[in-house]
């Protein structure tokens, strides 16, 4: 009975999700099926994606990789002047299209587009299996026979379009770009309701990685000091570090770490004869940050993704902040919070 229960749940504990690979739409009749029926049995799940247009194949590649989180593209081409379809594959956080073009032989006759479009599937297939055990594949490229039911299974009908994959745009490092403005808040522990204000992030993007530079202009706040009003203003610019992580197709979480400076100005007004404070001081002091953002796209085009970014973070001084209030009976001391929770909502644009 034993033995009977492990070989049954062997097959169970072994099945593995499948891979992901997205299929750019459009595309020309028959390739979609064709692709579907030679991969049926691979550990893959292939689902079609709208194209978001452009010229340069591999950033167009790299933003539905991004956008969807799959681990493959593949692009296939409309048909050229003289028929030759072309199909290219981008491996999620390659630097480089592996890129092969399909000659129509034999004239324009049924036979001959279903011949190509079966060689297509068949280089899809052969790809996908070597990605999936993470080997390059080595096809041989012999030329169709031009017939539908008589393409062997290790020929190809296309051609290499050189003896390299092609590099795409021939950079070393995958490299892009995001903007953020939107606003932000923190509480301090004094101020009312909370420290505000906008925002900005400029962000550089080396191979998955965000380098951003950001900062907040802190407006005036009130701060109740015991017969004395108070104004406060904080302003932040951090540099930081964050990997964004896809969730779904147009939904990331970047979690991130930064670090920098917060410059604290005070104001004070009152009618109290017996306050002596001074009118105003100000204070600068390191700053430290942990923040997780939930991105959503609402759109992508030729520029880019662009969509609405939320955030939360902890912001901690090592140093504590105290406002004081000279009194003819002595100090009063407002401390201000060593960790200040923030959050804040902003719209972006993520260019690759």
């Amino acid at each position: 009975m034993l033995l009977w229960l492990l070989a049954a749940a062997g097959p169970a504990a072994g099945q593995q999700e499948p891979l992901r690979a997205v299929l750019l739409e459009p595309l020309e009749p028959g390739v979609a099926e064709r692709i579907a029926g030679q991969t049926a049995d691979l550990p893959w799940r292939i689902e079609p994606m709208a194209d978001a247009g452009g010229s340069d194949e591999l950033g167009r590649a790299r933003r539905a990789a991004t956008r969807s989180g799959a681990r493959v593209v593949l692009l296939v081409s409309a048909p050229a002047g003289d028929g030759t379809i072309s199909l290219s594959i981008y491996e999620r956080g390659a630097r480089e299209l592996v890129r092969r073009e399909f000659p129509l032989q034999g004239g324009h006759e049924g036979k001959a587009r279903s011949a190509q479009r079966e060689a297509i599937a068949l280089s899809v297939r052969a790809n996908l299996q070597a990605i999936a055990l993470d080997v390059r594949t080595g096809e041989s490229h012999e030329g169709s026979s031009g017939t539908d039911s008589g393409t062997d299974s290790g020929t190809d009908s296309g051609t290499d379009s050189g003896t390299d994959p092609e590099w795409g745009s021939g950079s070393a490092i995958d490299i892009g770009a995001l903007l953020a403005l939107g606003w932000q808040g923190a509480l301090d522990g004094e101020s009312e309701p909370l420290q505000h204000g906008p925002w900005l992030a400029a962000a550089l993007v080396l191979d998955g990685i965000e380098i951003d530079l950001r900062g907040r202009f802190g407006l005036d706040t009130d701060a109740q000091g015991g017969g004395a009003e108070l104004r406060l203003s904080r302003h932040v610019a951090l540099l930081g570090v964050g990997v964004p992580l896809v969730l779904n197709e147009g939904i990331w979480l970047r979690p991130g770490l930064a670090g920098g400076l917060t410059h604290l100005r005070r104001t004070t007004a009152t009618a109290d004869p017996d306050l002596v404070s001074t009118a105003g001081s100000t204070h600068t002091g390191l700053l430290l940050e942990g923040s997780l953002a939930a991105r959503f796209a609402l759109s992508t085009g030729a520029a880019g993704t662009f969509g609405l970014s939320l955030v939360i973070a902890g912001q901690w001084t090592p140093t504590r902040t105290r406002l004081q209030i000279q009194r003819p009976e002595g100090h009063q001391e407002l401390p201000l919070w060593r960790l200040m929770p923030a959050a804040g909502l902003a719209l972006f644009l993520a260019s690759e």
